[in-house]
């Protein structure tokens, strides 16, 4: 918003369709593009017991950039994707928003708390999270992992030891 919340969180439940992740990321750049922030993503993994397929692929982006991706069509139980973020580069980014700038100036002041102390370690060697480049899969490849892990995600949670 103006007032300054420079982390939203989208816990989502977004099923698989053949290209779908090139949507999604193009909606969560563009999110955080317009307003600046960090947009943490986390989509569910696995079957949902009927038909349907949750592809995963959790991301983080800052204003406009994906800075770390996990992985689509992962077997893995549990899956923890990272960066290390400058919220000062987020004000930074809005300030150099005109549009932005006009509005928040008339915006109504948020109480804020100064503390002694930081949350977070101030060691030099700390790099900020690069940009990188998003990681798709081919329609084939698509195709292939998504009944494959489908299929694995169903054996697994019905207790069942194959395919007959």
């Amino acid at each position: 918003g103006l007032a300054g919340v420079e982390l939203l969180g989208n816990g989502s439940g977004s099923h698989h369709e053949l290209r779908k992740l090139h949507t999604r990321v193009d909606l969560i750049r563009s999110a955080t593009a317009k307003s600046g922030g960090v947009y943490l993503y986390a989509n569910q993994m696995g079957c949902d017991g009927g038909r349907m397929l949750y592809d995963g692929c959790a991301m983080i982006a800052c204003n406009g950039r994906i800075v770390a991706q996990g992985d689509q069509f992962s077997l893995k139980d549990v899956e923890v994707v990272t960066a290390l973020i400058d919220l000062q580069e987020i004000r930074s980014y809005r300030i150099s928003k005109a549009s932005r700038g006009v509005q928040a100036s008339s915006a109504k002041s948020i109480h804020s708390v100064t503390v002694d102390f930081n949350i977070s370690c101030t060691a030099s060697f700390a790099e900020v999270s690069r940009p990188i480049e998003v990681r798709y899969h081919t329609p084939q490849e698509e195709i292939a992992f998504g009944p494959a892990c489908w299929l694995w995600d169903y054996l697994r949670r019905s207790g069942a030891s194959g395919f007959f």
